[in-house]
């Protein structure tokens, strides 16, 4: 086969656009609307700029994009109130 017609695409985790580095997780942070700080179970693949879905719980579904993280928490701003358990996900890889 010529080299041109087949050429393996490495997947690496490396760098902000590897595969797999979606994020699944959960938090029971009170969140008010407006900037606010949470503390979710994983901070697994969080990352500024990261888009997040808050699903579940008590108030409406929202994106909220990641603003500043720590080690433990990250902050954005909310437009909705989230109580109980809620899950934290991301429909794709950055």
């Amino acid at each position: 086969m010529p080299d041109w017609q087949y050429r393996p695409f490495p997947i690496s985790q490396a760098g902000s656009g590897a595969i797999g580095n979606n994020v699944s997780t959960t938090a029971n942070d009170i969140i008010t609307p407006g900037t606010f700080t949470v503390t979710p179970l994983s901070m697994a693949n969080i990352i500024v700029g990261r888009l997040l879905n808050f699903n579940g719980g008590t108030g409406s579904p929202e994106d909220v994009q990641v603003l500043s993280i720590t080690a433990t928490t990250f902050t954005a701003v909310f437009v909705n109130s989230h109580s109980g358990g809620y899950t934290i996900s991301s429909q794709r890889t950055v």
